[in-house]
């Protein structure tokens, strides 16, 4: 039997820092051009679901043992009360205008604290916050305040997000990049059959 959970696309959220919601396209178009390391870490649109694994990308809950690397499952999502009507797009997913208000959270591995109201294990998270300054076409800076989930789907991640981690299950493409040279000398031979 297979199950399908509904796919959300919750973009960030951008503001300028003076307060003003409303961001000119020429700070959006700024603020798209960055790469993830100047705005935060925070990725411009997060896809997520309920039953989904994810991998949190930043230290955000680190007495709740939640920081860089931690896996889990998204338990439930609570949509942000600005959101309008829903509706899907071409490929069955659904295009927030905001951040969910909240995401629950199961790490894989068990936390001590617990949350009122919550199941044992479930930890309530919301959107990260960052700040940073972007600089427009026109040599204008903008300094933006940008509100997104610090989270990636924990599917398929590089070695590097891998280094400690228990993995029950793993595939690896060991296929030889475009960087590394043929191998010489080797004693693998491929061999046709006639």
């Amino acid at each position: 039997m297979t199950t399908r959970s509904q796919c959300y696309v919750a973009p960030a959220e951008d503001m300028l820092r003076d307060g003003t919601k409303t961001v000119t396209m020429e700070a959006r178009l700024a603020t798209a051009g960055l790469k993830d390391g100047k705005t935060g870490k925070l990725p411009t649109f997060v896809q997520i679901a309920i039953g989904m694994k994810v991998m949190v990308l930043l230290n955000i809950a680190t007495e709740a043992e939640v920081a860089n690397g931690t896996r889990g499952d998204i338990q439930d999502i609570i949509l942000d009360e600005q959101e309008g009507m829903l509706e899907s797009d071409e490929d069955g997913a659904i295009r927030l205008s905001y951040p969910p208000s909240m995401i629950l959270f199961r790490p894989d591995k068990p936390t001590r604290l617990t949350f009122g109201g919550l199941p044992p294990g479930i930890i309530p998270l919301t959107p990260s916050v960052a700040n940073f300054v972007a600089t427009g076409r026109s040599g204008k800076k903008f300094k933006v305040k940008q509100r997104q989930y610090a989270m990636t789907p924990g599917y398929a991640y590089t070695d590097y997000k891998s280094q400690g981690q228990t993995i029950e299950y793993v595939i690896i493409d060991i296929v030889r990049g475009h960087s590394v040279p043929p191998f010489r000398n080797s004693r693998i031979h491929s061999h046709k059959s006639s």
